[in-house]
């Protein structure tokens, strides 16, 4: 299994996502901010590569608008998603 392989927990983190919560589409590589006049939130989206995303897995794309960022973690929240930052 290499790194970017869908693991069992992360799985589980995208299966468990409760109704409530904005969609765990798992973890995004190769990323870097990118300032956007357009953004709310923290003014600034992500792109990179989906690892794990259900309908982009191993495309590169970008995030909507980020409102959270854990920056010791990774966790991103965005207006619709939540995602993790991986290097």
């Amino acid at each position: 299994m290499t790194d970017l392989e869908t693991t069992p927990d992360i799985q589980k983190r995208m299966d468990d996502t409760l109704a409530s919560e904005k969609p765990y589409k798992g973890r995004i590589t190769n990323w870097e901010k990118v300032q956007h006049s357009g953004a709310k939130g923290l003014g600034y989206i992500i792109t990179g590569v989906y690892v794990d995303h259900p309908s982009f897995r191993g495309e590169t794309g970008y995030t909507s608008y980020v409102t959270k960022h854990d920056e010791k973690t990774g966790e991103i929240e965005t207006k619709n998603s939540r995602y993790t930052l991986v290097l």
